[in-house]
């Protein structure tokens, strides 16, 4: 792949200019790419333009509760020392371990805005950027005015490069609007008066492995446009329409 063979895929497969797109995908998935994951990134906002918006998630997953912790779990004798001792989210430069390298590319753009919250944040870069990412709630952290929220009230479409619907973070925002989930103790460190405290609150206890099964579904009486890039299976996605789909799933289903 180079920057114009990947470019003129995602608009072969209906990507505009002023589109606004959740990105997840492997590069890996993908094979030999020409200048690497950068060359996706910008292939993208390429198509996109100035007028569109690129979003993909930026969670520092380690800033959690490490009771919580299963890849791998930890010994209970180490909870209090994490606890105490773990930094707190910092944007652009916080390690994104766990996001790959697409999204540790966006995220060192000089132009790209965070949210701030601790360990679920959303990156975005583009038109929309600032008000997707702006007073993201903590809590539910994907819930009502959550940037994924927005993105679903922007009509964002959702963009899979090589990977299943379990990836999608933006199925999530029905998961918690739906409330079927149970409640859990979360905590995280956060910068309050210049210093780093650990603070607990309430959130879903999120879980995407149903997401496979609801994607299955949702394709079966919806279109969605597919195409090969490179050696990695491409979808594009309205997110608007998968999340009133996941909504009703959650309602009747859970």
């Amino acid at each position: 792949m180079t920057l114009e063979s990947a470019s003129t895929a995602f608009r072969s497969l209906g990507l505009n200019s002023g589109d606004i797109v959740e990105l997840h995908g492997s590069l890996k998935a993908i094979g030999l790419v020409s200048g690497g994951p950068n060359t996706i990134c910008d292939a993208l906002l390429k198509v996109l333009s100035h007028e569109g918006t690129l979003i993909m998630s930026a969670q520092y997953s380690t800033n959690s509760d490490p009771a919580h912790w299963e890849h791998p779990p930890v010994d209970i004798e180490a909870f209090k020392a994490i606890r105490e001792s773990h930094p707190p989210y910092t944007g652009k430069s916080t390690y994104l371990a766990w996001m790959g390298s697409l999204a540790q590319t966006l995220q060192l753009k000089d132009l790209t805005e965070f949210s701030d919250h601790p360990s679920m944040a959303v990156m975005a870069y583009g038109k929309q950027s600032k008000w997707v990412t702006m007073d993201a709630p903590l809590t539910p952290a994907f819930g009502l005015d959550s940037p994924l929220h927005k993105a679903i009230q922007l009509k964002a479409k959702a963009l899979l490069i090589g990977v299943d619907y379990d990836r999608l973070t933006g199925m999530h925002v029905a998961e918690a609007l739906s409330k079927k989930r149970p409640y859990t103790i979360e905590s995280a460190t956060v910068v309050h008066n210049g210093r780093n405290k650990r603070i607990k609150f309430l959130d879903y206890d999120y879980d995407s492995d149903v997401f496979k099964v609801i994607g299955t579904e949702f394709e079966k009486t919806h279109q969605v446009p597919t195409i090969k890039l490179g050696n990695a299976t491409c979808k594009l996605i309205d997110l608007s329409t998968l999340h009133e789909f996941t909504l009703t799933y959650f309602k009747e289903h859970l």
